[in-house]
């Protein structure tokens, strides 16, 4: 709702949020950055692409790009948690008692 009461308009919203930014001294940011960084938050919660696509209105290519620019490469939760698959896989093969082709049950500590 605006000042006077009445829902906001776009030009209104806008407006909002310029002088938002502004008076909490923020630079270069763009409505559109909201979306993005909704996005990157959705996904650090373990919300898959088709729910953040729901939420944020993205295109499914959209999301995985803003994902992969922003998030994905920098997340070093993301990275330890690869690793640990990888650990994973590499102890099970060297198991004599394992077949190759038979993955453990995920950690859900990884999960």
């Amino acid at each position: 709702m605006g000042a006077r009461g009445k829902p906001l308009t776009k030009g209104g919203f806008d407006k909002m949020f310029r002088q938002t930014i502004r008076a909490a001294g923020v630079e270069h940011v763009a409505i559109g950055d909201t979306r993005g960084t909704a996005v990157t938050r959705l996904s650090a919660s373990g919300c898959t692409v088709p729910e953040i696509t729901a939420i944020t209105g993205h295109a499914s290519a959209d999301v995985n790009r803003i994902l992969e620019k922003h998030y994905a490469a920098t997340d070093t939760e993301l990275a330890l948690n690869a690793i640990r698959k990888l650990e994973a896989r590499l102890a099970l093969l060297d198991s004599p008692n394992q077949a190759p082709n038979r993955l453990p049950a995920p950690d859900p500590e990884i999960m």
